[in-house]
């Protein structure tokens, strides 16, 4: 809040008006001033008035506190959930010991004061500063959802480690492209607020989140620095500022801490997201802090040695961290709009090009006419003796293209599998989060009413529906994706239950991003579009649910199911039951009526053991199999595909016959597939690593190919007709 007189914009004297003018020159004049008193940052807009706090709003009128996330030496981050606007947010507190040190209430106030002027899409906004009848303060701002830059970086190390040869040159070129585009974004929010007389001061790959939607936040302005207009620093207390490793060597060594020291942080995290490596490591703090007073960074080579790390951008690197602020960039705009160039494939700054480079560069920009030249010229040299070797490789030639063939179908199987991995480690992820969710709202056992949980016979879309129901093209049925439907075990009184019912309704709302894998293939649609999505094609998900140990049931979307259904003696329970982590059921048929269904299960527990019930997501057999189908094969050689266990017995196939589904149907039970035809393949796969081997079929030749799905413990297998593959 600020303090009366403080920050107040002044009226500038105007001009005589006519009448004709007056009702555009007033709005203009006032535009103008604002602007002008908002240019920047300084340090009357952030000292600290104790009068100030008497006039804070009561934190818990206004937030519903969910639970803490995070701590640190003078603060606290909790979710909570806004009663107004029923939004989500980030609540950061100052600890209960510290609300009579008026040192630490200012800096607290000057970091929420700083956070609230920069104003950048890539700066977390903040909402409110709150006070409660503990004197403590509180400021309230946006939850972001996502992975900090060391989350990435790590992420990127271990994909590097799993995919090992399969991960490409050009693969590793896309991922650092991704990499630099949020580095970009970075460098635009670090530019924005020395703009505005802000130093950062502790630029680290721990303080930038990466949202779900490629959104780049920088966080942490808690030890930012205002310049005054005059020049001059603000009075520090705090001595020297920033994580070591990060600081820049003339802060280290006299504590001059200006824009270029900002901009020699930007250089390290550039260092890192390009290496994967730590830039300045150490055994302790001392020898960092001398490393970096020496501007000693270690060698510019790529955690997997196999990436090369291109001159221009280790020159990009090497001028952001230059000993020198002066031999550094301008401005970290300046780095951004280098490192942007880089990108675009254009000269840069750092690494001007000389002659040969100038001509490589314009040879490239004009890559197909030079390629169409040089291979008239060399067709016209080589044509006479390419035809007179034609017959004497003609063999060679065979037994090659039999080779890679073979490589190139052992390298799809991999790629293939690693996507299948993905999938089911992303639906994995997703049925911890809900499932942790669903045992914190039933531990902390609080009513909030059911009114979007209904009982499964009032879905219907008849002549008097349930606010929501839907006849769905997808689901062939009557379904509410504005309500769970609930059953009632038989035996199980609703009195017995309604409190649990209660303590999870908030979720609800929640669901139907779930069901899309939380974002995947719905980046920026409305709940609206996403609704009609499930309803008409389906999502990834199309039913999650969760079965309780009294026999409570709910289901989402909301649908009917036979009146004798007791989720605690079905498939996806009792799998459950008896494994630690998520349980992958085999595929069987659906009670609520898709047909053939995969359900991965996972017991709901509290950190005590105390065990709750079991929550589960299906997904159904078309959507996995078209998912074993991403990689398409020349001449539509593929026979079958399979996922089969470390026994060699087949879990899912994509031949299944009639026989086998009337059987499954007739009593919801497990599908059962027939024995693999090629028995050797357990013994293949005891190694746990990818494979291939070939096998007789009748008069014709099979070549069986297999790669591990480790998330599953299963194996992805492709059984391949080995004379249309030559072909």
């Amino acid at each position: 809040m600020i303090p009366a007189g403080a920050g107040k914009i002044p009226e500038p004297p105007v001009a005589p008006e006519s009448s004709a003018d007056r009702s555009f020159s007033k709005p203009t004049t006032r535009f103008l001033t604002i602007q002008a008193a908002t240019t920047h940052v300084t340090p009357d807009k952030i000292k600290l008035d104790l009068d100030e706090l008497d006039n804070l709003t009561e934190l818990y009128d206004r937030y519903e506190i969910i639970e803490k996330f995070a701590e640190g030496g003078q603060g606290e981050v909790k979710t909570a959930i806004d009663r107004l606007l029923k939004r989500y947010v980030a609540i950061k507190s100052l600890k209960r010991e510290h609300v009579k040190n008026q040192e630490i209430i200012a800096n607290f106030i000057a970091e929420a004061k700083v956070t609230a002027q920069l104003d950048h899409p890539s700066i977390v906004p903040l909402y409110e500063v709150n006070g409660d009848d503990e004197n403590r303060i509180h400021i309230a701002m946006k939850l972001i959802h996502g992975r900090t830059l060391d989350d990435i970086i790590e992420d990127t190390i271990l994909d590097c480690k799993q995919q090992k040869a399969a991960r490409t040159d050009d693969m590793e070129n896309e991922s650092l492209k991704i990499r630099l585009e949020n580095f970009i974004k970075i460098c635009d929010a670090v530019g924005y607020a020395h703009n505005k007389k802000v130093l950062h001061r502790d630029l680290k790959p721990e303080n930038v989140m990466v949202g779900q939607f490629h959104e780049v936040y920088v966080m942490d302005w808690g030890i930012a620095k205002v310049i005054c207009e005059e020049g001059r620093d603000l009075p520090d207390s705090n001595g020297l500022c920033g994580t070591p490793g990060y600081i820049a060597p003339e802060v280290a060594e006299r504590q001059a801490y200006g824009p270029a020291s900002d901009q020699f942080a930007l250089g390290i995290i550039l260092f890192e997201l390009a290496t994967l490596k730590r830039a300045i490591p150490g055994q302790n703090i001392t020898e960092v802090m001398t490393k970096t007073m020496a501007g000693k960074l270690e060698s510019p080579e790529h955690y997997f040695p196999q990436y090369k790390i291109p001159d221009e951008l280790w020159a990009i690197i090497g001028k952001a961290t230059a000993l020198k602020p002066a031999d550094r960039y301008d401005s970290v705009n300046v780095l951004a709009d280098d490192v942007r160039r880089y990108l675009r494939g254009e000269e840069t700054i750092a690494m001007p090009d000389d002659f040969t480079r100038r001509t490589f560069r314009k040879l490239y920009k004009h890559r197909t006419l030079t390629a169409s030249t040089v291979l008239l010229l060399l067709l016209a040299c080589a044509g006479m003796t390419i035809f007179s070797l034609i017959r004497q490789n003609q063999s060679i030639i065979e037994s090659k293209k039999r080779a890679l063939a073979l490589v190139q179908l052992h390298s799809s199987i991999a790629d293939q599998a690693h996507q299948i991995d993905r999938h089911f480690l992303q639906v994995a992820n997703t049925l911890d989060r809900y499932s942790d969710k669903i045992v914190f709202l039933l531990k902390a056992g609080a009513r909030n009413g059911r009114d979007n949980i209904c009982e499964y016979r009032s879905i219907d879309s008849g002549t008097n529906p349930q606010p929501g129901t839907v006849m769905s093209k997808f689901y062939q049925q009557d379904v509410s994706f504005s309500e769970a439907a609930y059953k009632l075990a038989p035996g199980l009184e609703l009195g017995e239950v309604d409190a649990q019912m209660q303590a999870v309704s908030p979720i609800i709302r929640d669901l139907l991003g779930f069901m899309a894998l939380e974002g995947k293939n719905s980046s920026g649609v409305t709940w609206n579009k996403l609704r009609e999505q499930a309803s008409t094609t389906g999502l990834p998900i199309p039913w999650i649910y969760v079965g309780l140990e009294k026999g409570l049931f709910i289901n989402y979307p909301g649908s009917k199911l036979s009146g004798d259904y007791d989720p605690r003696k079905r498939v996806w329970y009792t799998a459950a039951l008896e494994k630690n982590g998520v349980a992958w059921s085999a595929p069987y048929m659906d009670a609520f009526g898709l047909g053939v269904v995969m359900s991965a299960s996972k017991a709901l527990k509290d950190s005590e053991g105390k065990f709750y019930g079991v929550s589960s997501m299906d997904m159904t057999f078309e959507y996995i199999t078209e998912l074993m189908k991403t990689i398409k094969f020349k001449n539509d050689s593929v026979v079958c595909r399979y996922l089969v266990d470390a026994d060699g017995n087949v879990i899912l196939s994509t031949r299944i016959k009639d026989e086998q589904l009337k059987k499954a149907e007739k009593d919801f039970s497990t599908l059962k597939f027939d024995k693999f035809p090629y028995p050797q393949i357990a013994k293949d796969i005891r190694g746990e690593t990818a494979g291939q081997f070939e096998a007789a079929s009748g008069k014709s030749i099979r070549l069986i190919g297999y790669a591990p799905v480790k998330t599953l413990g299963w194996f992805y297998v492709e059984e391949i007709d080995l004379e249309k593959l030559l072909k």
